[in-house]
């Protein structure tokens, strides 16, 4: 494959990225579904991406689906984050045409699948770091009592609330807790999120993480 097989939107797009580096970053994102690329972001208060820079393995480097990738950052950076939970395929093909009635390359909507999947991977990886930036409570679950466990629930989800802020209009809040079955509530806003399963993923792994122990489930209602 060759540079002249994807729009010249494209091209800039990916040069733009793929090129740059950062003085400093405060979150730095692998995964094989990036295709052998580092994802390097410095976040302001609000974790906006301020800057952002992808760095290819050349060796595994796909200029398509990297230019995507690129263009769905950029995009999230113009909005703000809360946009990395709603940018589509579709509007990010749009975004790398160089004219309106032409896609940005004959084959393009083949890497549909691919995105939908990596933008979730990112997701879950930017969730994860933000939570673990939060900080821990480390407690041995199994050595609390049950008002102790509902006090460390309560904690956690405290830490919980400012990162998904972002992402809900809704606030979490524990309902109950039954032996090792955490339940909490959040609205139809986040029972019908398009990224429920990964919100809620992240939220019991972290509760797992904080409080020592793979026991614990979570349900939402």
């Amino acid at each position: 494959m060759t540079q002249v097989e994807i729009s010249q939107r494209a091209q800039e797009v990916l040069s733009k990225y793929t090129n740059k580096t950062l003085d400093k970053h405060d979150l730095h994102l692998v995964s094989d579904k990036f295709l052998g690329a580092d994802l390097y972001f410095y976040l302001d208060e609000e974790c906006n991406f301020q800057e952002f820079a992808v760095k290819l393995d050349e060796s595994h480097s796909d200029a398509k689906k990297h230019s995507l990738l690129c263009a769905a950052l950029e995009l999230v950076s113009k909005v703000g984050i809360a946009h990395l939970f709603k940018v589509s395929f579709r509007e990010t093909e749009s975004y790398l045409r160089d004219e309106n009635h032409l896609p940005a390359w004959e084959d393009i909507t083949a890497s549909r699948k691919w995105f939908n999947e990596a933008i979730e991977e990112l997701i879950s990886g930017l969730l994860n770091a933000l939570l673990m930036k939060q900080g821990a409570l480390l407690l041995d679950w199994d050595e609390l009592n049950l008002m102790e466990k509902i006090e460390a629930v309560e904690k956690c989800l405290e830490k919980i609330r400012p990162v998904y802020k972002k992402i809900l209009t809704t606030q979490l809040e524990l309902v109950t807790l039954e032996e090792d079955e955490i339940i909490i509530s959040g609205g139809e806003d986040f029972l019908s999120h398009k990224y429920f399963e990964v919100l809620m993923t992240r939220i019991v792994e972290y509760l797992q993480f904080s409080l020592c122990s793979t026991k614990i489930k979570l349900v939402a209602q």
